[in-house]
């Protein structure tokens, strides 16, 4: 059975998306993607490569999330999990020793929140 993989992903003002990776509740990497077609079929392709069964953890903000979804749909086996500005800030604050001023906090704090969902 393929070892289950957590992500969390959120996009930044350079029209890309961060992917985060997390495992025992420490960040074990973060990575960018351009927001090109290339781009997504690279992160696409990181994805399923990492795990047979990824989850990943998505910040619902607008159409544009949906549109990136039904993108990673193709990943066979993808477990999803959206989360809107509420639920992000009460999961932010229950996670205070993550606490990171860093460009990529809300993708790791999303991987993190993958991890921890049943």
């Amino acid at each position: 059975m393929a070892q289950q993989a957590y992500f969390g992903i959120d996009s930044d003002d350079d029209n890309t998306w961060v992917l985060a990776q997390c495992l025992d509740g420490k960040t074990i990497l973060v990575q960018r993607f351009r927001n090109t077609n290339d781009g997504l079929d690279s992160l696409k392709r990181f994805i399923r490569d990492k795990s047979g069964r990824p989850r990943l953890c998505i910040k619902l903000t607008n159409k544009s999330t949906l549109d990136f979804l039904k993108y990673l749909s193709a990943i066979p086996d993808i477990e999803v999990i959206f989360v809107n500005e509420v639920g992000f800030r009460q999961y932010q604050l229950s996670m205070t020793h993550h606490a990171s001023s860093s460009k990529s906090f809300r993708a790791e704090l999303l991987a993190h929140c993958a991890e921890r969902m049943i």
